[in-house]
């Protein structure tokens, strides 16, 4: 794991996928232009889950996030329903009136 670093991704010419490793892969598409996505397997099901766009995340902050979605794979939770739960919000009873 750990195949791309911050100079790396600076330095890259050609648009494509670039794996870090352990799943984590980065789709460039331009100088400061990509998204980072996470590859893993969730209940015998391949999953690919959008962290975020290289403009807003870095390298480390990608491997941060891929990180505890893999723990939550491995906990045997679904990482992406889980993120949908966390971003559902259920008004309390004042706000609904």
């Amino acid at each position: 794991m750990g195949n791309l670093t911050a100079l790396k991704i600076r330095s890259l010419q050609k648009p494509g996928r670039y794996s870090d490793g352990g799943g984590l892969i980065l789709d460039y598409s331009g100088p400061g232009k990509g998204s980072w996505t996470l590859r893993i397997q969730v209940a015998g099901k391949r999953r690919d889950i959008g962290l975020g766009s290289l403009e807003f995340m870095s390298l480390s902050q990608a491997r941060d996030a891929a990180g505890e979605m893999r723990k939550q794979a491995k906990a045997g939770l679904d990482p992406l329903i889980e993120r949908r739960k966390a971003q559902r919000k259920v008004p309390t009873f004042e706000a609904a009136e």
